[in-house]
């Protein structure tokens, strides 16, 4: 399956992650910590390009009454056997079904914690550069906040077939990434949007559930999940 193809189900993982183990501090405490350890739910051969698509991994680590909670979707089974012993309790679902059973003007409830930003041409941040006498270009990418980036999602869900009813906006811990040799850190940064939703185009919803929305999705970012209102 190629990293631009939309899969027809996929699997939901839930885990309940043991804070006392290494692991799981050391996953928690990375950029891609995380990412690498869901990473081998499915892992894909040597060389794979495109693995993270080829995969159809997305994740988020949600805040619930109970504690942390972390999901993981994958295009495949997961092997569960593939997390250390102590990572904590993990148990994983087919969503065929609950994929099957989505209705053109269904109402939902959505949660999705993304990465809203607004990308700026080379010309303009070079305009910015000058005017500010900068030594080096800004970044390419503004993260975006309050009513730009609840207007952000309400765009995004659209596109995902869905029309937003109402939504609250939270944030998540910012995701710091580690420099690359020659490279500045940067920060991911999240923002979880909650609320109700009306299903208006079926095929277009399916699409975003089973392969995400917008940026960072190897960050934390983009999983849709849905319920019946």
């Amino acid at each position: 399956m190629g990293p631009n193809t939309a899969a027809t189900s996929a699997w939901l993982t839930q885990i309940v992650p043991n804070y006392d183990s290494y692991w799981v501090q050391c996953d928690l405490t990375t950029g891609d910590g995380l990412h690498k350890r869901l990473m081998k739910l499915d892992e894909q051969p040597a060389g794979t390009p495109h693995a993270r698509q080829s995969a159809g991994l997305l994740y988020r680590l949600d805040d619930t009454p109970t504690g942390p909670l972390i999901l993981a979707q994958t295009w495949h089974r997961p092997d569960l056997t593939a997390l250390p012993d102590d990572y904590g309790q993990a148990e994983t679902r087919d969503m065929t079904a609950f994929l099957n059973h989505l209705q053109q003007g269904q109402q939902v409830r959505y949660r999705i914690t993304a990465n809203p930003v607004r990308s700026r041409s080379l010309r303009v941040r070079r305009d910015i550069q000058t005017t500010h006498g900068l030594r080096e270009l800004p970044p390419d990418r503004v993260p975006l906040a309050g009513a730009d980036a609840d207007q952000w999602w309400t765009n995004r869900a659209e596109q995902a077939g869905l029309a937003i009813h109402n939504l609250s906006q939270t944030t998540p811990p910012a995701i710091l990434m580690k420099a690359q040799r020659g490279q500045r850190r940067y920060r991911h940064t999240l923002l979880t949007f909650t609320g109700y939703a009306t299903i208006t185009n079926l095929y277009a919803t399916r699409d975003a559930i089973t392969t995400g929305i917008g940026r960072a999705r190897a960050y934390g970012a983009g999983l849709l999940s849905l319920a019946p209102a």
